[in-house]
């Protein structure tokens, strides 16, 4: 006898939704010490005596990380930066690197700029192609169409 992976998928899926209505949708559980404030707001807000439906895929910390890595990797090569390095020597002598985003059709050369100049300094762990700079750097530059310029670290 064959296993028909139609079957065999729908019937995974279906234990998965039912997975996910007992398990993971529940009513929040509130810790708080009582007086009249936090009574008051408790008593008044609807949410809080609501089902939380957290996102279906994403309930947990696994996909998120999963979509997260995914997400990552793809990103970047959609969305290419097209950054303009400019390096910074300090009085130390030590230098730091301006990466530039310019929005469309702005011109480099004019003296006088009336955009707002946006400075985005990554994490720890990050670069100039971490993937909150790039969508930071494309929501400034091309939506907003602000210059925006992410400050290196040192040495």
């Amino acid at each position: 006898m064959a296993v028909n992976f139609v079957q065999v998928s729908l019937v995974a899926c279906l234990l998965y939704i039912i997975w996910y209505f007992a398990i993971v949708v529940h009513r929040p559980k509130l810790y708080f010490s009582s007086n009249t404030l936090t009574s008051a707001i408790v008593t008044k807000c609807r949410t809080f005596r609501r089902r939380y439906f957290p996102l279906f895929l994403c309930h947990c910390s696994y996909p998120q990380m999963l979509i997260q890595n995914l997400v990552g990797k793809i990103y970047p090569r959609l969305f290419h930066p097209r950054y303009e390095r400019e390096l910074f020597t300090l009085s130390d002598g030590q230098q730091i690197a301006l990466d530039w985003t310019y929005p469309a059709r702005f011109d480099v050369n004019r003296r006088q700029h009336s955009r707002p100049i946006v400075v985005g300094m990554y994490g720890i762990t990050g670069d100039s192609h971490s993937l909150n700079i790039l969508r930071y750097c494309k929501l400034m530059s091309h939506r907003l169409r602000f210059l925006s310029v992410v400050l290196g670290r040192r040495g």
